[in-house]
């Protein structure tokens, strides 16, 4: 299988593991974290959601070692960019930047970065789940989870 049916394969089986059915896909707009008259979290969450009233269905992106910051590999913000398109409400928590370690983890040898483990992680995705569910433009039945690399084992610990 080629790297681009991979890639297609991947997307289908994450929505369709997420049971979300998605809405017809329209404009995109970004909404800045924080913006939501949902209650504070303890970490940065950035949310991005479709034009239109909703309720959408959401997905927890959880981002891999390198973080949301300068340094970041992008990689959650392509998968944003797709999933909007498609119809659902992203969610991204900085498991990092708050915690020490803006440029990520993936070179970090230091102990410290324990404070960041997949386990720990688990409950920043509850936390982005639970963020989600109270937005109103969010249909709190439909909401999954996914990540790669680092992401992708703090998505084992959550589900």
């Amino acid at each position: 299988m080629g790297a681009s049916a991979l890639r297609a394969a991947a997307l289908a089986a994450l929505l369709a593991a997420a049971a979300c059915a998605a809405p017809d896909a329209s404009p995109v707009a970004a909404v800045a974290a924080g913006s939501s008259p949902v209650a504070a979290t303890s970490i940065p969450i950035q949310v991005e959601r479709p034009e239109g009233t909703g309720p959408f269905p959401a997905i927890v992106i959880l981002h891999d070692c390198s973080g949301l910051g300068p340094r970041s590999s992008h990689s959650p913000a392509r998968w944003a960019k797709r999933l909007l398109h498609a119809g659902y409400v992203v969610l991204m928590p900085d498991s990092f930047s708050t915690r020490g370690f803006p440029d990520g983890v993936c070179t970090d040898p230091s102990p410290a970065r324990q404070n960041v483990s997949a386990y720990r992680r688990a409950r920043d995705a509850y936390e982005a789940l639970a963020y989600a569910r109270a937005l109103p433009y969010v249909d709190g039945t439909r909401v999954g989870v996914m990540g790669g690399s680092h992401g992708g084992s703090s998505t084992l610990a959550t589900i």
